[in-house]
């Protein structure tokens, strides 16, 4: 969904405005247009820019202002606000407030996520930016009475610290003293059934009334407040009414047990969310609020927001480095999973660079800033996750279309059966039908006519995908990349930095003189290269290790540039180069093609073999893409810059079905289009993996763009569907199966639910159900629905505590 804002200008008549907007909305493009008639600001959410679009945009608006002109609005500073919704129940209203703040508020980005409650804004308007909490207040409380808008950090403790129980203290009380008044009555019609007492239906009728009353006083209040709001498809609204109809026809203990079924299954419901809201908040909890920084000599404790650039903090052994930074003093071992994913230790040092969101397990260490809290890379991570849910699935957009005309449909049927079609049966077929089962069955209907199964569950699914991803190191950026990435058809990989490690080192050796070894000619490369200053020389000297090397023995060192090296090795003289270099001092050797670079060594004018020296395959690739075949991926290609001989051989090694070389950055989106193109009876989806350092015209034609190894890379972040922390290949496979995984639940919630609900109905038709039956085809199947869906964060818990405690764990299902 792209966003756009217009300046309206030259306007003459503002009473157009609202027509403007009633034609804009009918443009195939346009998913919602709103103007603020006191700013000529206009507001645009496209489905799609096709060529033209804001031709056609001011096309309409010229049919009713002449002269009008629009210009994108291109202001700079934005402003942003997170709000959390307490006791925010209820999924469907939700979605009411994100449409009605919408239809009410300018705004860049606007999303009410239920999963955690959160109410998150983005506008350029500072008056509105000023007053949002009083006026999200207005629309929540029109919508949802008993919802309560507060901050995010006090929001952020209740979910962490309290139980949140809809009921409250009060309506646990009346709904004791009501259930022991049904139950004491019940008791004493079945112990005195020939008393005067037991044969009088109206005292039942009181007594049942007020325990209907005692019981569902808080379903009756709300149902009255969202009566006055206009919200008369509200659950609560629907259970009253339901509870009412039992009444008219003398189903006095029905009538109380729809409050009391409904009110404990809601309970359950409302523990089972909490839950499921405080484990997605467990899975986000690597930000430390606070940093020890030192202040005149003193280590001060400041909240991370107050925590400038170039200030020294101290991370003692266990704490959360607070934010990214340099190491000043100290040496130490750093946990970095909740960043990573990576279930090891990193050495680190004085000079190191460190990630806000790693633990230091060592001893305590000084580190000079070097991001604000903003931009610190655990804050990023935090903020792309928590705002994943902005861009919405094929799935969850489905639900939230079928809420809206499913609860109506269902009460308009409830309507005419207990109501209409009675009456028509009576003219048309001269009969009467039995009013009380007409009645019975039309409570039926009410009672299933909420979705909640659905608009509760499903979100939190793809939450929890979302959340379990993240934990893994592997950030999506919307459910609609999640579920993207469950039907993956064909994979193409960049090579260097993500097939290969993107550093040089030897890569094949062959000793031809009988006086040597290959493992001396690796050590007589090292040694020649160590005073190199060539990146292939320095990444082999590090390679080998700088302490394993004897500087001591090594004399006379010449670089030739573009050949090779020269030095005296222990009193030999070593050559090591190319062709060229060993031709001109005249070595009698034999030219070999290799894919990489050839290093020719010659000791005291004696040819002894040669190095082969590339970038090197990472030890995972051949894994990963044998996986990426059993899970179901057709088709495996690559892109490169290098050249044939570079690109086949990793082509070969790693079983790679297509492989195109010699390519610049926009050349690999010709080639990529092609291999779109090319397929034509592709269903599945087609995921670019790069290092998101050139692949950026790549990602964005891709239907998944994947950046690997983007650990403080602002760049990559940006730019990708999904951001990979580390360089671990094996989270592809992860992601995919995440993916799946959550897919699977989530279509397992979405049959379940509908399936039983039509079911019920059907029966109810043709046959006989209980009220307290149809309560469960309501509440029990939402409460069955969201613990299916806590499995998700559930199985990815487990995996991460195994791997913790080194147990092999195996998550496919």
């Amino acid at each position: 969904m792209d966003i756009k804002t217009y300046q309206v200008q030259r306007v003459v008549n503002k009473k157009n405005y609202r027509r403007i907007e009633s034609q804009l909305k009918k443009l195939p493009f346009v998913e919602l247009a709103r103007i603020d008639k006191t700013k000529g600001i206009l507001h645009l959410e496209l489905k799609e820019k096709p060529v033209g679009f804001e031709e056609s945009i001011l096309k309409v608006i010229n049919r009713y202002e002449k002269k009008a002109i629009i210009t994108e609005d291109i202001s700079q500073e934005l402003y942003r606000k997170v709000l959390f919704l307490k006791d925010l129940d209820c999924a469907h209203c939700a979605d009411k407030i994100e449409k009605e703040a919408k239809n009410t508020f300018n705004y860049e980005k606007l999303t009410v996520d239920f999963a955690t409650s959160r109410f998150i804004i983005e506008t350029k308007d500072k008056e509105l930016f000023d007053n949002i909490n009083d006026e999200v207040k207005k629309i929540v409380k029109k919508i949802d009475p008993h919802a309560e808008v507060m901050d995010q950090e006090e929001g952020k403790r209740i979910v962490q610290e309290e139980e949140s129980l809809n009921i409250g203290t009060k309506g646990i009380i009346l709904f004791i003293a009501g259930f022991a008044l049904v139950v004491l009555a019940e008791v004493f019609r079945l112990t005195f059934k020939d008393s005067i007492f037991n044969d009088n239906k109206l005292i039942f009728f009181f007594i049942y009334l007020i325990s209907f009353g005692l019981v569902g006083y808080p379903v009756i209040i709300k149902s009255v407040k969202n009566l006055f709001s206009g919200q008369i498809f509200d659950e609560n609204f629907l259970m009253t009414i339901a509870g009412i109809a039992a009444f008219t026809i003398s189903y006095y203990e029905e009538a109380v047990f729809i409050m009391i079924f409904y009110q404990i299954g809601d309970l359950l419901q409302s523990r089972a969310v909490n839950h499921s809201r405080r484990s997605i908040q467990e899975l986000l909890s690597i930000e430390s609020r606070n940093a020890n920084v030192i202040i005149n000599g003193e280590i001060t404790p400041v909240d991370v927001d107050g925590v400038l650039v170039g200030d020294i903090i101290v991370v003692k052994t266990g704490e959360i480095i607070p934010l990214d930074g340099t190491i000043q003093s100290g040496k130490t071992y750093l946990d970095t999973k909740a960043i990573t994913g990576e279930s090891k230790y990193t050495s680190v040092k004085t000079g190191d660079t460190v990630y806000s969101g790693s633990i230091n397990m060592g001893p305590v260490i000084e580190v000079s800033v070097t991001k604000i809290h903003r931009e610190s890379t655990v804050s990023k991570i935090l903020d792309l996750v928590e705002n994943a849910n902005s861009s919405k699935s094929k799935t969850e957009n489905f639900i939230t279309r079928f809420a809206r005309y499913y609860t109506p449909i269902v009460v308009a049927l409830a309507f005419f059966i207990g109501l209409i079609w009675p009456i028509i049966y009576h003219f048309v077929f001269g009969k009467d039908v039995n009013f009380t089962n007409s009645v019975h069955t039309a409570m039926v209907f009410l009672v299933i006519s909420c979705p909640c199964a659905l608009v509760i569950s499903i979100p939190l699914g793809f939450f929890g995908g979302i959340g379990s991803a993240s934990k893994q190191g592997i950030l999506v950026k919307g459910s609609n990349y999640l579920e993207a990435l469950h039907n993956v058809e064909t994979v193409v990989f960049d090579k260097t930095g993500t097939l290969t490690k993107g550093e040089f080192g030897i890569t094949e050796v062959e000793a031809i003189a009988s006086t040597t070894t290959p493992e001396e000619i690796k050590q007589l490369i090292a040694y020649a290269e160590y005073y190199s200053s060539h990146p292939i020389g320095m990444s082999i000297v590090e390679n080998f290790g700088k302490d394993n090397i004897f500087k001591e023995i090594i004399e006379d060192f010449s670089e030739y540039s573009g050949r090779g090296v020269r030095a005296t090795i222990n009193g030999d003289r070593i050559l090591v180069g190319n062709a060229r270099l060993m031709t001109e001092n005249k070595i009698d050797f034999i030219p070999v093609e290799k894919p990489g670079v050839v290093s020719y060594v010659a000791r005291n004018k004696v040819y002894l073999g040669y190095a082969v020296i590339g970038d090197k395959i990472r030890e995972e690739a051949a894994a990963v893409i044998q996986k990426l075949r059993k899970q179901g991926i057709n088709k495996v290609a690559l892109l490169t810059g290098d050249n044939k001989t570079v690109g086949d051989y990793v082509a070969n090694a790693l079983d790679i079905d297509i492989v195109y070389s010699d390519l610049l950055p926009d050349q690999k989106v010709e080639k990529f289009n092609e291999l779109i193109e090319k397929d034509e009876k592709k269903r599945g989806r087609t995921i670019y993996v790069g290092d998101g350092v050139n692949d950026a015209p790549v990602i964005s034609k891709a239907d998944v763009g994947i950046a690997m190894g983007a650990t403080g890379s602002d760049a990559a972040i940006a730019l990708a569907d999904v951001v990979i922390m580390s360089d671990n290949l094996e989270k592809i496979n992860t992601a995919i199966d995440i993916a799946r995984f959550t897919r699977r639940v989530v279509t397992q919630n979405i049959v379940f639910s509908i399936a039983v609900k039509v079911i019920f109905l059907l029966v109810s038709l043709i046959g006989s159900i209980t009220t307290w039956q149809a309560i469960f085809a309501d509440v029990g199947v939402s409460l069955i629905a969201i613990l299916n869906a806590s499995r998700i964060i559930r199985r990815y818990r487990i995996k991460n505590q195994k791997e913790k405690l080194g147990i092999s764990s195996n998550t496919e299902e």
